[in-house]
Parts: structure tokens; sequence; C-alpha cells
């Protein structure tokens, strides 16, 4: 049985059609992370206001570090996904 939050999650977001399950990986990947994008905001609700959201580089990796103030402390969250399902949208 799936958690409650994990069925609403999957009832927003959109199914692939059959030409694009029948396309190829990259085709298929390029569609779940803009169903993803799509339905940050209706499954999350919407961002909370932070003062600083700045895009940095980690050692050559994309992140982005979200802070109430500078100098505040750092909480690491790498998400799953196998680096390749997702963005850093989502």
């Amino acid at each position: 049985m799936l958690h409650p939050q994990v069925t609403a999650a999957a009832e927003l977001r959109r199914r692939p059609p059959a030409d694009v399950l029948a396309a190829d990986p990259e085709t298929q990947l390029r569609f779940v992370r803009d169903a993803m994008e799509e339905s940050n905001e209706a499954e999350c609700g919407p961002p909370l206001p932070l003062p600083v959201v700045v895009d940095v580089d980690a050692d050559g990796v994309p992140a982005r570090l979200y802070a109430k103030s500078f100098g505040a402390p750092v909480f690491v969250y790498a998400h799953g996904g196998g680096w390749c399902y997702g963005s850093i949208e989502t």
C-alpha cells in the first residue's frame, strides 16, 4: 500500500502516451522530467519565500543554495533517482 501523499502525487502527474513509451530513453526521460516540473506546486504547495536562493557549482555539480540568511547552517540534500530522474527544480 502506498502512502496517501504518494498516491495523491501520482494522480497529479501526466501519464506518457503510447508514442512516448515506444520512444528512445532520452525522450521518455524528458517527458517524465517535464511532468514532474508541471506538478511541483500541486504536489508540494507554493515555494517558500527565502531571501537567499543561489545557483552554485559544487566542484562541478550544479547545486542550489537555499537559506534564510547568509551564514546560516547548511543541510545537504542529495535526491535519489540515479542522478538522472528529476532536476534541480523537482
